[in-house]
């Protein structure tokens, strides 16, 4: 398999439907999984070409096109590329020093709770934070962006107003993916799927504008000559020798893996959605599946598997995509 990194600019706020699991504090605002991306692609390949659209689905579910969730890069002095913190360890920090004044024991506390619902960590950083008692002194916090809130109207039945939630990108932030290709004759089309979504927007809130983006210098190839998180992703994801293996998407296990899985870690996740009723023309609720969250940690690379719904009305195949990309971690 051949790794391709591919940067999305946002041009405008995004807004993605995560509030069931934004309650726990694991998700960001930003966070957007494998399994929507997907379908996002999807139906914008079908828009351009129904075979396109066959060739996407058919690769996933032969396993020969995995992806990542949507995870945060930052563009400053050097490229900064971030992956989910690994659930295996959560409790591995450093202690508290009861030698401090009562203030300093306050800070020191306060950056330690910090540490500990951090999302994301720096791909160059992983291995110092799997150390014993390492970590949070050497992975300074970075924020992406903002959260903000816009007024809208809805017309449809007098004038109602409403509020939508949104993030914005800071300069130098977005979101990057990570492709995995057994065939490089595909890459060129799914680019141009990619950078066609960007035209349309991905999320919630696309007819106000929302989670519009550009890609940013086109698939970067992973490879031993890769310098800095680059290089890191790379090894890391030819690593499937470690003891433990991360997803860096969503998971959803098959019957015949449910036994690899509880020997790992993990997080559940409410993945739900909707569907056009053509019939009634309206937009109908689908059935919610919970999956695994990137981050899940177990001891060998879990497949997963494509999952198909029937959806009334719905006058083509629903799919949610629940085959997860790994990293080895350097433990």
């Amino acid at each position: 398999m051949k790794y391709y990194v591919v940067r999305m600019k946002f041009l405008t706020p995004v807004h993605f439907g995560t509030a069931e699991n934004k309650k726990g504090g694991s998700l960001q605002a930003f966070n957007c999984c494998a399994d929507t991306f997907f379908s996002a692609l999807v139906t914008e390949a079908a828009g351009l070409d129904e075979a396109l659209c066959g060739e996407f689905i058919n690769a996933v579910e032969q396993g020969s096109l995995v992806f990542s969730d949507l995870l945060p890069y930052y563009s400053g002095e050097e490229e900064e590329l971030y992956v989910p913190v690994p659930l295996n360890r959560r409790e591995k920090i450093n202690p508290l020093d009861l030698q401090l004044s009562f203030k300093e024991l306050c800070l020191q506390y306060e950056a330690v709770r910090e540490h500990e619902s951090a999302a994301y960590i720096r791909a160059g950083g992983v291995k110092a934070y799997l150390a014993p008692f390492g970590g949070a002194q050497g992975s300074p916090k970075r924020e992406f962006g903002w959260n903000g809130v816009q007024r809208r109207m809805d017309f449809r039945v007098g004038s109602r107003a409403y509020y939508v939630n949104n993030y914005t990108f800071a300069l130098g932030a977005g979101l990057y993916f990570i492709a995995a290709l057994a065939d490089d004759a595909l890459l060129e089309s799914l680019v141009k799927t990619v950078e066609l979504l960007g035209l349309g927007g991905i999320g919630g809130r696309r007819s106000s504008g929302f989670g519009k983006f550009a890609v940013v210098g086109g698939p970067q190839l992973l490879s031993e000559a890769s310098s800095g998180d680059a290089g890191v992703l790379h090894a890391m994801l030819n690593d499937k020798q470690s003891r433990w293996q991360m997803a860096l998407s969503v998971l959803c296990p098959a019957p015949g893996q449910i036994a690899d899985v509880k020997a790992g870690a993990y997080g559940l996740v409410k993945r739900s959605g909707f569907i056009y009723n053509a019939a009634e023309q309206s937009w109908q609720k689908r059935s919610s599946v919970y999956m695994l969250r990137a981050g899940s940690c177990f001891p060998k690379r879990v497949a997963g598997q494509l999952l198909k719904f029937a959806a009334e009305g719905a006058q083509h195949g629903v799919y949610r995509c629940g085959k997860a990309l790994y990293m080895g971690l350097p433990v």
